[in-house]
């Protein structure tokens, strides 16, 4: 009995570390993937909410799946404004009839 105990004690260890890589590549994945997304809101001449393509991609590496949620939320979902903050203020600061 006192065997079998310390094998799946022994065990732990191993499976702890399968959680930690599975965990890992799933981070690696979506910050990837953000990464990719806000490389197109650049190519598109659009800026991304508060922080650079980097920063995002970055900041879900690090967080994963809720960072990758709050950027989708903030960037694609309906909850989006048509026009940003940001983007509202450069349109009041061209003259009347646009740009010249």
């Amino acid at each position: 009995m006192r065997s079998s105990t310390l094998s799946f004690a022994a065990a732990i260890p191993v499976v702890y570390l399968v959680i930690f890589g599975l965990a890992a590549i799933v981070h690696i994945a979506f910050a990837a993937g953000v990464g990719a997304d806000a490389n197109r809101f650049r190519a598109k001449q659009l800026s991304t909410f508060l922080v650079g393509p980097g920063m995002w991609a970055f900041a879900t590496l690090i967080g994963g799946v809720w960072i990758a949620l709050a950027y989708w939320i903030i960037h694609h979902s309906n909850l989006r404004a048509n026009h940003p903050p940001w983007e509202r203020e450069q349109e009041r600061a061209l003259p009347p009839g646009g740009p010249r």
